[in-house]
């Protein structure tokens, strides 16, 4: 356990509002353990009348911002390490603090495919719930019932912070800057039912092609060039590298693929990634890329 010092948690406005939380209400910690695991209930004191004489550096206020500051003790029991996260969720009425979901949602898919968010290992997971026993290394793993339903469970808590506003069926979890976990998007699939785990392609691709990739806006590339569209407005940029090598990337990442001839006797790949987005790979002696998002910002070019 990495010695940690307290640190300072917002509480998101939504809850604050819902709950009538004031800034300056005095607060309390109370750990306990429900059918999910440790929680640390908030029991929030009505505001008193500043004591004089009161110097109890243990009495915890609801600051300006919305910070309350979680003490070590709170953070060892929750099992708190360095660079995990802290999420805060209603239960049973009560505003609780836990581990954050994602940090859960990664230590199942540790313990079954251990070497999965190393830099060498799989890009690609998916999770399907069947009787067959798992084989190791391989990129479907077959769970229990009980622990697809856990890592279900923690894809929609997972979903409703990092995207909560939007209905498409995957979110994108970001890059821990100073760690090794990279960035992945976790895919819910109904047919058949899975979840399916990528590494995020977006972290070999070249700005501002990465960041076109993350906001779903629709581009084309050809040889060293990018050409998009925002708020009406065509821009026309330069990128580090040829169309190519990003063409190689997309393919290596791909989900579904399919070859066919143009009209014009040209050859033709779609690949589709497993985000469902969609990419136009035309061989034209140069090769030309289209990157069709699906529910894309833009339009298609």
């Amino acid at each position: 356990m990495v010695d940690m010092a307290p640190i300072l948690f917002t509480i998101p406005i939504h809850l604050r509002e819902r709950m009538r939380i004031e800034p300056g209400t005095i607060l309390e910690y109370e750990e306990f353990e429900s059918g999910v695991g440790k929680r640390v209930k908030i029991n929030f004191k009505p505001k008193q009348p500043f004591l004089f004489g009161n110097n109890n550096q243990d009495v915890y206020r609801v600051s300006a911002e919305g910070q309350i500051a979680i003490p070590k003790h709170v953070l060892v029991y929750l099992g708190i390490q360095n660079k995990d996260e802290i999420d805060i969720e209603l239960y049973a009425n009560d505003l609780t603090l836990i581990r954050g979901h994602f940090f859960r949602f990664k230590e199942i898919i540790v313990s079954k495919r251990n070497d999965f968010f190393m830099n060498n290992s799989l890009d690609l997971l998916i999770v399907r719930f069947h009787q067959e026993s798992d084989e190791e290394h391989q990129s479907t793993l077959f769970v229990e019932s009980a622990t697809f339903h856990e890592l279900r469970h923690l894809y929609f808590k997972i979903k409703s912070k990092f995207d909560p506003n939007s209905s498409n069926p995957w979110v994108g979890v970001p890059e821990d800057p100073e760690g090794s976990l990279k960035g992945i998007s976790i895919h819910y699939s109904t047919n058949p039912e899975a979840l399916i785990i990528q590494k995020f392609i977006f972290e070999f691709l070249p700005n501002p092609v990465a960041h076109l990739c993350r906001e779903r806006i629709p581009f084309t590339i050809q040889e060293s060039k990018i050409i998009y569209e925002t708020n009406n407005l065509q821009h026309v940029e330069e990128i580090p590298c040829s169309s190519r090598n990003i063409a190689a990337l997309f393919q290596s990442h791909g989900h579904e693929f399919g070859d066919y001839l143009s009209d014009n006797g040209y050859m033709v790949t779609t690949v589709k990634l497993h985000t469902s987005d969609l990419v136009i790979i035309e061989q034209r002696g140069s090769v030309v890329i289209r990157f069709w998002p699906v529910n894309g910002a833009g339009t298609k070019n």
